[in-house]
């Protein structure tokens, strides 16, 4: 195989402030230094962040999306749906695993394709379909499943897994030990990000391991699904529980946030029972005269943190 060094970049993977420049050369041909290179479809960046592999699918979906929307334009919605998930999601989906985003407006920029595309084919903005988020984190499982069963093509990441120092009454068996990161780079990478969702699984899901990886998928689908639910119960029990304190409350809305003082903050034990129950649960309430929240929402926000939103 013959390396053409006309197509070669050197790249220096560091956040440190380096002055000194990369001198490599290839056949008497010197090799630039650049911040970036793109591996099969995939955008490195010097400093590991995601940033311009985000922008660049982004961009890349919008056009498929346009397009789409020309051809289609008289279209039913089955056509529009199957054209969308043929065309347009697997370019937001391709690689992600890897680069799935943690900063919510690289998701929300994310999101917004199939937001546009659901109002052109259903009319709405929102839809029955599973929110790419969910999708990535399910992607994410199943990768580290196939590094955690010894997979050949994952063996390199599945000899770093390890078994933690000791177990509590809540954690599965297939519990996968977390390495604490200063920073969110580390924090946010594939691996430590996953393994946080691994362990937050269910033990049913894991307890007939091994298994097939569609198998283990619809398992954790099915997690996603029915928590995604209860979810929404529980956003509408909160609403009903607002509404009457908004009645009898005092207290104005608050000055920076616009969210109103009251709710989990003035009930102490309620407080301290949600948050035991959920340890990232947080309600942001602006107003009452509104509708539940979108069911595909909430998914977004389900793995680590349960965030429920309602607008």
């Amino acid at each position: 195989m013959k390396i053409n060094p006309s197509k070669s970049k050197a790249v220096r993977f560091t956040r440190a402030w380096v002055k000194d420049q990369l001198d490599y050369s290839l056949a008497n041909t010197l090799i630039p230094e650049a911040s970036s290179c793109k591996y099969i479809g995939i955008i490195l960046r010097s400093d590991l962040s995601w940033a311009d592999q985000v922008n660049y699918m982004v961009k890349k979906a919008w056009k498929a999306l346009h397009f789409t929307m020309r051809i289609l334009k008289k279209g039913n919605s089955n056509t529009k749906s199957l054209a969308y998930m043929s065309l347009v999601r697997p370019i937001l989906e391709y690689g992600a695993a890897c680069w799935d985003p943690y900063r919510e407006g690289q998701i929300t920029e994310l999101d917004r394709v199939q937001k546009k595309l659901a109002k052109f084919a259903h009319h709405m903005n929102s839809s029955n379909w599973e929110t790419l988020a969910s999708r990535r984190t399910l992607s994410r499982i199943c990768a580290v499943f196939k590094a955690y069963s010894g997979e050949w093509a994952w063996k390199a990441t599945g000899d770093r897994l390890q078994r933690p120092h000791y177990l509590s009454r809540v954690d599965h068996g297939r519990k996968i030990r977390s390495r604490r990161q200063r920073t969110d780079i580390g924090k946010y990478s594939f691996v430590n990000r996953t393994i946080q969702d691994w362990n937050l699984l269910p033990a049913d899901v894991l307890e007939t391991l091994p298994c097939k990886p569609n198998t283990l998928k619809k398992r954790v689908r099915k997690v996603i699904i029915e928590v995604s639910y209860l979810l929404y119960l529980m956003c509408i029990a909160v609403l009903t529980l607002e509404s009457g304190l908004l009645a009898r409350s005092p207290y104005p809305e608050g000055p920076a946030t616009s969210h109103l003082n009251t709710g989990f903050s003035w009930f102490p034990c309620v407080n301290k029972r949600m948050l035991r129950w959920f340890p990232s649960f947080q309600v942001a309430s602006t107003s009452f005269s509104c509708s539940p929240p979108d069911l595909n929402f909430l998914v977004t926000f389900f793995f680590p943190h349960v965030c429920v939103h309602v607008k």
